[in-house]
C-alpha cells in the first residue's frame, strides 16, 4: 500500500546513500531530486518489486480480482530499460519498448510496416492492474497465476488479436497459457476476438490458435500463416 510503503522506501534510500558515504542531507537531497537519477531510482525500485513479489507474494493466498470492462490505460511511466521507438500503429504515442527483446521488436516491426490492415496496436505490459491479463492455472504447482499476453492488436475490420510471442523453450512451456488464452477467447462467444501464441520461424510468423496447444520446433504442422490481411 502507497501510504506504507512510501516512508519504508525513502528510509531506504537514505540508508543506502548513508552507508556508501553520503551522509550530507543536501547532498543526499540533490542526489534523490535530480532528474538525471530518475531512471536508476525507477528501476531499482521495480527490481525491490519483483523480489518482493517472487519471496512474498507467490506464498500469499491468491485471491482473484477480475475487472468486468479492460480497456487501454491513458499512461505508462516507464523505467530506464525502455527506449522510445519510431512506430506509426502503436496506441501508446510515443511508444516506448524494451531494446533487448529481440523477437517483440521483430514482431513490433511486423505489425507496424508489414501488416496493413493493423489499426493499432498495444505493447502489453506485466505485474499491474492496468494491464490486461487472463487468469490461468500452473500445473507444475496447481495455483492460479496471471498470463499477461504480449500484444492486443486491433485491425481496420474490427478484430480483436490477443497475442503472445514465444520461440525456443519459453513456446513448449507456454502450454497452460495458450490453453487457456484459447478457453477465455471461447467462453466470450466473440467472433471478433481471436489470438493464440505465435512464433516466427524462416518463413515468417505462425500462429497456434488450437483450443489443446502443442509445440515441436522440428514439426509446427499444426500452426498456421499469421495473417491479419
Amino acid at each position: 500500500a502507497k501510504h506504507r510503503s512510501s516512508e519504508i522506501l525513502r528510509r531506504s534510500i537514505y540508508t543506502f546513500l548513508e552507508k556508501n558515504n553520503v551522509d550530507d542531507y543536501d547532498r543526499t537531497q540533490k542526489i534523490v531530486l535530480s532528474p538525471k537519477n530518475i531512471s536508476y531510482f525507477q528501476q531499482v525500485i521495480s527490481d525491490a518489486k519483483e523480489t518482493y513479489r517472487k519471496k512474498i507474494v507467490k506464498n500469499i493466498k491468491r485471491d482473484i480480482v477480475k475487472t468486468p470492462e479492460w480497456s487501454v490505460p491513458s499512461s505508462i511511466d516507464y523505467t530506464g530499460k525502455y527506449v522510445e521507438g519510431d512506430y506509426k500503429k502503436s496506441i501508446m504515442i510515443p511508444a516506448f519498448v524494451k531494446s533487448d527483446s529481440r523477437l517483440e521488436l521483430e514482431f513490433m516491426d511486423y505489425i507496424d510496416d508489414v501488416s496493413h490492415n493493423v489499426k493499432w496496436w498495444f505493447k502489453n505490459g506485466v505485474n499491474d492492474k492496468k494491464y490486461f491479463a487472463i487468469t490461468y492455472i500452473k500445473s507444475t504447482d496447481q495455483l492460479p497465476h496471471s498470463f499477461y499476453v504480449d500484444f492486443i492488436i486491433y485491425t481496420k475490420d474490427g478484430m480483436v488479436y490477443l497475442i503472445d510471442t514465444k520461440e525456443g523453450q519459453t513456446a513448449e512451456d507456454a502450454h497452460d497459457k495458450a490453453n487457456a488464452l484459447q478457453k477465455y477467447i471461447k467462453n466470450k462467444s466473440n467472433d471478433k476476438l481471436v489470438g493464440g501464441i505465435v512464433t516466427r520461424t524462416r518463413n515468417g510468423w505462425l500462429i497456434n490458435n488450437n483450443r489443446e496447444y502443442h509445440y515441436n520446433r522440428e514439426d509446427l504442422s499444426e500452426w498456421q500463416t499469421l495473417n491479419f490481411d
